[in-house]
């Protein structure tokens, strides 16, 4: 992930990888990028593109298909300490991944610029 541009304060570029199992290749049927305000229950998802990894299929010694992910998250207007993470879609159902990140969104975010 990378910290909001100071050029572009309104746009989170979120890259990575995921795989329901690198040992057996399954990629997710559907990537998202998770949003939640830190403190609040809720969480808003953005679907993210999904591609090939031959670096991530090079460690797995298998081809695990479309483990690779990437979305651009518009996020004008918010404000305070928000947490970033990834959903996966697994056989229908949401899988949240462990890892999350903490980012700074909004004035707060500008006066560390």
């Amino acid at each position: 992930m990378r910290r909001p541009d100071p050029d572009r304060p309104n746009l989170l570029e979120v890259n990575g990888w995921t795989t329901i199992s690198g040992n057996q290749a399954i990629a997710p049927q559907a990537v998202f990028v998770s949003l939640s305000k830190t403190g609040i229950d809720q969480q808003a998802l953005y679907e993210a593109i999904q591609f090939d990894r031959p670096d991530v299929d090079r460690d797995y010694g298998k081809a695990a298909g479309n483990s690779g992910f990437s979305a651009m998250v518009s996020v004008p207007g918010l404000e305070g300490v928000y947490s970033i993470g990834v959903t996966r879609l697994n056989n229908g159902r949401l899988e949240s991944c462990q890892f999350n990140i903490p980012v700074t969104l909004g004035k707060a975010n500008a006066a560390k610029g």
